[in-house]
């Protein structure tokens, strides 16, 4: 009642801010015919973003997987009338998904950076931190990409649970005195018990007896250098910023006004602070996007895969442009609808639920492609191996991550409300702080995390 009546105290005033705004827009009352519009977006919106997850996840699972099935010993034609693997295509393909994120999240910042003014640049100790993090981050996703998903000892139950195994780092609680933390908790129990369940059901793989000594380190350090790279906490310490000269100007400023105008003073250097914590993201988003590919193009060529001609990749790349294309285009779609399903407030259902239950939609489609007859042709060429427990394995996964979701939406409503007007704020908040995305479809995640950050 009294936020209620503090909110129409200022709906005529000219402070009133976006907080107020947000919870007069929330309190609204719908006619019949507004609420079944409503309801018709949030259903078409989630159903879109599970395809897109969906859809370029299963790309990016066939992509990885055929450079050990299908294009092993496979020789096309290039332009040129030579012969080429079909492996290499596959792996510079693949070699694009994770740079075109980090190329899109550069770009965007460069952009921003050449329309603004006065951007503060973030702390040395960040910048250390931020190079640190790449470093892991590149690595971790090289690994996994290149040498943990095309195993073919690692079937796809096992990649779909390794894939959300790092979320396991988002969901570090914030509010260790609040009840919902119960929910959280046993959320990270389940994705721990699904990991742990599929693990040893792995060890029962009769193929792993080929690549299992070199599987048994590559997964674990693949999984926690991303979970370090990606863990929240240390995200946010990248953003660490320099104290600007304007700020010291301002604080020099306040100590000069009188007693009468203390207040307003405060105010005003709060947003004076609020922006510059805004702007300083997007030299810190420079550097990283820029550090990532610095260090993708080196990989690529100073340590690429064992056995992979990196030369001929690229004239052979249009051989695999149909999987490129299906991989990220509909990640970057799922991105676009998460933001639009955050400016509108319903981030709940047609966001965070499809993001949960992708997984679990995913193996059912390789499983039974039958079920889909757009997926029969591609899937086809996967074998994947399930047992009458690997429905229950994932289902524990799904339902741990649709717990924590739960619990950081909750926590997190407040501020949501609060920023309703900046949706890049809002973003973050919602999907990379609380529930990040399994890291096939990279570039919802990267635009999430970086070029969002603007």
């Amino acid at each position: 009642m009294a936020s209620n009546a503090a909110a129409e105290d200022t709906t005529d005033g000219p402070g009133a801010g976006d907080g107020q705004t947000a919870h007069r827009n929330n309190d609204k009352t719908y006619s019949c015919g507004e609420l079944l519009l409503k309801w018709v977006l949030v259903v078409l919106i989630m159903l879109a973003v599970l395809a897109c997850i969906v859809v370029s996840t299963i790309s990016t699972l066939v992509l990885a997987k055929d450079n050990t099935t299908i294009a092993n010993g496979t020789f096309v034609t290039n332009y040129s009338g030579a012969l080429v693997p079909l492996s290499d295509a596959s792996t510079v393909a693949l070699w694009l998904v994770l740079f075109v994120p980090s190329a899109f999240g550069f770009t965007r910042a460069m952009v921003k950076e050449g329309l603004s003014s006065g951007q503060p640049s973030p702390h040395w100790t960040s910048v250390f931190l931020t190079a640190f993090v790449s470093v892991c981050e590149v690595s971790g996703l090289w690994l996994f990409t290149f040498y943990v998903l095309p195993d073919d000892s690692v079937d796809i139950s096992t990649a779909i649970v390794l894939m959300n195994t790092v979320l396991v780092g988002h969901f570090i609680p914030r509010h260790t005195k609040h009840w919902w933390l119960v929910l959280n908790v046993l959320g990270i129990l389940c994705i721990t018990g699904g990991v742990v369940w599929q693990w040893l059901d792995y060890y029962q793989n009769p193929k792993k007896e080929s690549s299992f000594g070199y599987s048994i380190w590559v997964i674990p350090t693949s999984v926690v250098l991303l979970t370090i790279a990606w863990c929240p906490l240390i995200q946010e310490r990248q953003m660490k910023v320099k104290s600007s000269s304007f700020r010291q100007q301002h604080h020099h400023g306040s100590q000069e006004v009188s007693e009468r105008d203390e207040s307003y003073q405060r105010q005003d250097t709060s947003s004076a602070a609020q922006e510059d914590t805004k702007t300083a993201d997007v030299r810190a988003t420079i550097v990283k996007n820029f550090l990532n590919m610095v260090i993708l193009v080196i990989a690529l060529f100073v340590v690429p895969p064992h056995g992979y001609n990196v030369n001929n990749g690229f004239n052979s790349l249009y051989l695999r442009q149909t999987e490129v294309m299906l991989s990220v285009l509909p990640a970057f779609g799922g991105y676009v609808l998460g933001v639009i399903a955050c400016a509108m407030c319903i981030q709940a259902y047609s966001f965070l639920f499809p993001l949960s239950v992708a997984p679990f939609i995913t193996f059912i489609i390789m499983d039974r492609p039958d079920y889909c007859l757009w997926f029969e042709n591609i899937c086809s060429r996967v074998h994947v191996r399930s047992d009458s427990h690997v429905y229950l394995r994932l289902g524990l996964v799904l339902l741990g991550q649709i717990c924590c979701s739960v619990y950081n939406y909750v926590l997190t409503a407040p501020k949501i409300y609060e920023n309703e007007s900046n949706v890049s704020t809002l973003y973050i908040q919602v999907v990379y702080l609380n529930v990040a995305c399994s890291f096939s479809h990279h570039l919802l995640q990267y635009t999430a995390v970086y070029a969002l950050y603007l």
